[in-house]
């Protein structure tokens, strides 16, 4: 679940990715993570998820649940 207003998906785990897939999360989306990866730092923190699909989102813009 999105914590922020939204959160980019994108195909590899760095902020000049291309987007992929949704593009977009918003409040209330789900993305299924299925692990964690080093990718370009955002505010001090590199961990970014990855999805079965392989795309990915930086985990400071979700919420785990």
């Amino acid at each position: 679940m999105v914590e922020k207003k939204a959160a980019n998906v994108r195909k590899q785990p760095s902020l000049k990715a291309a987007l992929s897939g949704s593009k977009v999360l918003y409040k209330g989306d789900k993305f299924e993570a299925v692990g964690i990866v080093n990718g370009d730092s955002v505010s001090g923190n590199n961990k970014w998820y990855h999805s079965k699909v392989g795309n990915y989102v930086w985990s400071g813009g979700l919420k785990t649940i």
